[in-house]
């Protein structure tokens, strides 16, 4: 029993850690929208809170999903161990394909940007390769 309570604690330390990265990476990521924030009048102090927020909405949202998740899928394991009749059925299928419906949808995420030859003609460069670019409205 206690070589499983360790295990518990490893498996909780390792998801505390990924939650963190989630946040960080999410944060580096918004680097655009929060100087979007600065621009339109927000004060540095106006938008880490703001900042704060929103991550702890989404890590509230998560936490209660997740709980409610694994609630049902522990309820549904335990009346199908105690009486042999499943009560809980996971559609498998419709599950396959509306995640690979959202891994093709992520083929056309990509940023591209308007430059400018010598001669005036636009044309896209992906944001990716390494080039600065500032939209129509002049934010990076």
């Amino acid at each position: 029993m206690q070589i499983l309570s360790v295990l518990m604690g490893l498996a909780g330390l390792c998801a505390l850690m990924a939650v963190v990265n989630s946040v960080v990476i999410a944060g580096t990521e918004r680097r655009r929208e929060f100087a979007v924030f600065r621009v339109s009048g927000l004060s540095r102090p106006q938008v880490v809170p703001t900042a704060v927020a929103q991550a702890t909405a989404v890590a509230i949202i998560g936490l209660v999903l997740g709980c409610a998740a694994a609630g049902l899928a522990g309820i549904g394991g335990s009346v199908r161990a105690a009486i042999g009749v499943t009560v809980v059925h996971v559609p498998w299928t419709h599950l396959a394909v509306v995640a690979a419906g959202s891994v093709a949808g992520r083929g056309g995420d990509q940023r591209y940007c308007r430059v400018l030859d010598g001669a005036g003609a636009a044309g896209l460069v992906d944001h990716d390769q390494g080039m600065t670019c500032v939209d129509h409205d002049g934010v990076r």
